[in-house]
């Protein structure tokens, strides 16, 4: 039988998703294999959008904290602050748009009414990287325990929003769990695959609008 994970266990480990380590380091590995090389002109912001106004809905399954609502509420320069809620919190982030790498420079919970903090209102101290070069098959890095991978770069997955194809599918490893993440080009995340333990947490995209 398999083993089911409750919502407060999962509401757990999705805040440690969340903020990880605060302030640290990471540790890049890179697969050298030129066969998996993307073409030059694929930029990671093409899987990432972060222009103002751009607003994604989450269709959940399996727990109640899978549904969530993410949207762009502020940008300057390569800096955009985002606001997301899954029904339990509501937090801000923030992210940096560099040309190698996507990377969350800050992030808060219980933020019901954020403030603008760009460009000089907030603190970074976080090295937590969601996208990072080369595009090709292998590209991996750690932050701690975990660790991440492009493990395909022709991905495809169906959702409410509609069925998603040549998706970059980005791997993330943890000690008693695993999480597959499909981006789309000019789109984003478009699905979220959580395992543990035998039981699957799906965050789907079912509505979304790029500015």
């Amino acid at each position: 039988m398999k083993r089911i994970l409750n919502s407060f266990a999962f509401f757990t480990i999705l805040l440690v998703l969340l903020s990880l380590t605060a302030c640290s380091a990471f540790n890049k590995v890179i697969d050298s294999d030129p066969q998996n090389n993307e073409p030059p002109e694929q930029k990671l912001s093409d899987y990432f959008p972060l222009t103002a106004g751009s607003s994604w809905e989450y269709e959940g399954i399996g727990n109640e904290y899978a549904s969530f609502t993410r949207e762009v509420v502020f940008t300057q320069g390569k800096l955009a602050q985002i606001k997301e809620s899954n029904g339990g919190t509501v937090s801000t982030s923030i992210f940096d748009s560099a040309d190698d790498s996507i990377i969350r420079v800050y992030f808060a919970g219980e933020t019901y009414h954020p403030e603008n903090l760009l460009p000089d209102k907030f603190s970074p101290c976080e090295t937590i990287i969601l996208l990072n070069t080369p595009l090709k098959v292998g590209t991996s890095w750690k932050e701690g325990e975990v660790k991440k991978e492009i493990s395909q770069l022709d991905a495809s997955t169906d959702t409410p929003a509609g069925k998603f194809e040549h998706c970059l599918l980005i791997k993330t490893s943890g000690k008693d769990y695993s999480v597959f993440e499909y981006y789309s080009k000019g789109i984003g995340l478009v699905k979220r695959e959580f395992n543990s333990g035998g039981a699957q947490i799906i965050s789907q995209l079912e509505k979304y609008d790029i500015r």
